[in-house]
């Protein structure tokens, strides 16, 4: 079977969307889960969200990753949401934008990696995001962290983390 971008309907705007936000995300067209966070993610979480999804069986690289601001442009928004109309425009993505990107891609699920990306897809989407649990956000089940980084700073916290990722597939 070939997978490329041409032989797969759902694959060309997937591929669209990650050619429009390129300054703010990374991954291929045939992702299943998108991460959504304000900034890159450090490597631990990073590995700890790529080996929770091998596991479900979707991958290592099943991935579509979003960052809200992109560090490409160099510019210093500590202490500013993406969320704030001060920013957005200047390096930061808007609730319009990341709807977009995620029905763009069409994912099976998606995480949500920290409160102030809760917040954008809670506007995005009209639909609240709850931090620290499992939400159903237009068919989807969304995996929402208030802090996934801090999360895996503690054995039990991590427990936590993983016991919500793995809620993502039903077949685990």
């Amino acid at each position: 079977m070939n997978n490329s971008v041409n032989s797969n309907i759902y694959a060309f705007d997937a591929a669209r969307v990650l050619e429009k936000y390129s300054d703010f995300a990374q991954g291929d067209a045939n992702c299943v889960v998108v991460v959504v966070s304000e900034r890159a993610l450090n490597s631990t979480a990073v590995d700890a969200i790529r080996k929770s999804v091998d596991k479900m069986g979707f991958g290592a690289d099943a991935c579509a990753w979003l960052n809200l601001v992109s560090e490409c442009f160099g510019i210093d928004v500590e202490g500013d949401g993406p969320s704030g109309q001060d920013v957005v425009g200047r390096g930061c993505l808007t609730s319009d934008d990341v709807y977009d990107f995620i029905e763009g891609i069409d994912p099976i699920c998606v995480v949500v990696a920290d409160a102030s990306s809760a917040k954008v897809v809670t506007q995005s989407y009209g639909e609240e995001v709850d931090c620290d649990a499992v939400n159903r956000v237009n068919g989807r089940t969304v995996a929402a962290f208030r802090n996934f980084e801090g999360m895996l700073d503690d054995e039990d916290s991590k427990q936590r983390a993983w016991r919500l990722l793995k809620r993502l597939h039903p077949m685990v």
